[in-house]
């Protein structure tokens, strides 16, 4: 999302490619680490450089690390691509922007890529999935735990964590959203004590297992990475209505 916002190149990599190894949480099952560049070229290069096992995140386990400089220029030519329609045609997405990606889907093809609509029903419940864990686990990891929490088997960056920690002596300055998201996850946990975060991660499996079936068929899937095009930054004094 960063990168569809700013306009540059994002790898999201699959988690355990890239060490999680000082950063600063949101939530360790759900938060990634990758490269944001102004181009392909330079994104396949960064990712060789921080890929691969440091010894410090649990996460990993002996990552498959690849010369990805390499597939620069190799073109499209036999590559399999499913077009998701699940990501297209929803309540919040803009014509313009699903007009451009089905666009792109069809310049692939021309340029020699097997490209196939496909569907993945259970695409459509992933944010019901995500809003939990996020929520929930923000809460807990990154307010409560100052980031970092318990039960984490890696590196524990103690700097960074007596830094966040005061932010409880400045809860006034923290911005309207993130008070919001942290209203919502102490209500959760309070009155459910944990059970939607458990439920949101079990069903995340089968989510993820939906994923998989159809990358077994296909070498990637196509669609909108945010359904809309970037929202202006609010003024200061922007009334709640815009959050």
């Amino acid at each position: 999302m960063p990168a569809s916002y700013s306009g540059c190149y994002g790898m999201k990599p699959t988690h355990g490619l890239v060490p999680y190894t000082g950063v600063m949480p949101i939530e360790t099952t759900i938060d990634h680490t990758g490269p944001m560049t102004q181009n392909v070229a330079d994104n396949a290069l960064l990712l060789e450089v921080i890929a691969g096992e440091d010894g410090l995140d649990p996460r990993q386990y002996a990552p498959k690390v690849d010369r990805y400089t390499s597939a620069l220029g190799r073109g499209v030519r036999g590559l399999k691509i499913g077009v998701v329609d699940e990501g297209f045609d929803r309540p919040e997405s803009e014509s313009d922007v699903d007009t451009k990606v089905r666009e792109s889907a069809e310049k692939l093809r021309e340029l020699g890529a097997d490209v196939e609509q496909i569907s993945i029903p259970m695409h459509n419940e992933g944010a019901a999935i995500w809003t939990p864990i996020g929520l929930e686990g923000l809460t807990n990891q990154m307010m409560s735990g100052n980031g970092f929490g318990t039960g984490w088997e890696g590196m524990y960056s103690t700097s960074l964590l007596d830094h966040h920690a005061n932010w409880i002596n400045r809860a006034d300055e923290l911005s309207d959203t993130l008070k919001f998201c942290m209203f919502v996850g102490e209500y959760f946990l309070r009155h459910y004590r944990g059970h939607f975060y458990a439920k949101a991660q079990n069903l995340s499996r089968k989510l993820k297992e939906t994923y998989n079936e159809s990358l077994a068929k296909f070498d990637l899937l196509l669609m909108p990475t945010t359904p809309m095009k970037a929202t202006p930054l609010p003024p200061a004094d922007a009334s709640l209505a815009l959050y």
